[in-house]
Parts: structure tokens; sequence; C-alpha cells
């Protein structure tokens, strides 16, 4: 169901499958993560159609877009897939690579957030309890966070879970 900006019902969208993340973008249009596949919204017809389909082990959590890039986070195979405006993957962020200093996704659960901002992309590394930041190319720039129970640290097996940046930075 979509919803009007005073909450109240403007109609219903069908898709089959579990929706994960709706990316609404001006420039990418409405998508939708449904797992292993991510969804266009035709706003013509009103209905979604298959617009990126991944491999068997896929489960795409969360989108983020950037200058004619989709970027999909694979929590099923611990990468971030970035998608051209057809749909096709053009590149992949996140392998382990220790000779670039890339750690490497750990994701224990099908928890699995990106976030672009000002140009750089931002991942939660959930097994390792930190959020990852890289250039659109892949370039591996920080991590940010601890294992801890404090306010400056994130606990568990999959944190943070999900995470936003807000206009102001915080």
């Amino acid at each position: 169901v979509n919803y009007k900006p005073d909450g109240t019902p403007a109609g219903e969208w069908q898709f089959s499958g579990t929706g994960y993340m709706l990316l609404v973008h001006e420039e990418a249009g409405i998508k939708l993560s449904t797992g292993r596949t991510v969804l266009d919204f035709d706003p013509a017809e009103g209905v979604f159609r298959t617009w990126s389909e991944m491999d068997e082990k896929a489960v795409i959590t969360s989108l983020a877009y950037y200058q004619g890039t989709v970027y999909a986070a694979d929590a099923g195979s611990r990468i971030i897939r970035c998608l051209d405006s057809g749909g096709r993957e053009t590149g992949r962020i996140g392998a382990s690579d220790p000779g670039k200093g890339i750690p490497g996704f750990v994701i224990p659960s099908p928890f699995f957030d990106v976030v672009m901002d000002d140009g750089l992309l931002w991942a939660a590394n959930t097994g390792r309890r930190s959020l990852e930041q890289y250039t659109p190319k892949g370039e591996f720039l920080k991590s940010w966070g601890r294992s801890s129970f404090e306010l400056d640290g994130f606990c568990g097996c999959c944190n943070p879970a999900h995470f936003l940046l807000l206009p102001d930075k915080s």
C-alpha cells in the first residue's frame, strides 16, 4: 500500500515475494529489492517489473543510488553490487582484499544496509559491528564503530542492523 503525505492510503502496488528495500530517487525511479531480484516500478501501468536478477545466493537487503549507479547490498554474497541504468552488474564493492586494506564484509544475517552520502558509500558491516566508507569505485576509506555495550559502540551479533544519515550529518 502506498500513502499520501497525510497518511491516507493512495493505492496499492502489486509484486510477488518479500520486499526488503524500497529506493525512491528522482533519477533512478522506484526500485524494490525482493531477495535476489530488484524490481523497477512502471508508473504508467502501476506495476513492478524485474529490473535485475542475481544468482541464487543473493539476498539484496538495501539499495542506494549515485550518478547512474544503483548500489545493492547483497547479504547472501557479502558484497555490494554496482548496477547500471539497465540493471546490469558493473562491479562489486567490499570483497576482502588485504592488499588494498579492504577487510571484507562479515554479514551473519540478512541485515546489510547501504547509504550514499556526499558521493561516498556507507555500509554496515554487521559482523564486525562497524560502519565502513567507500568511494563509488570501491576504494575503502575508513571504518567507524566498535563492539561494546556502551553508547559509543554496537553490541549483539548483527549491528548496526539499520542506519541512516541525517541532513545535518548526525
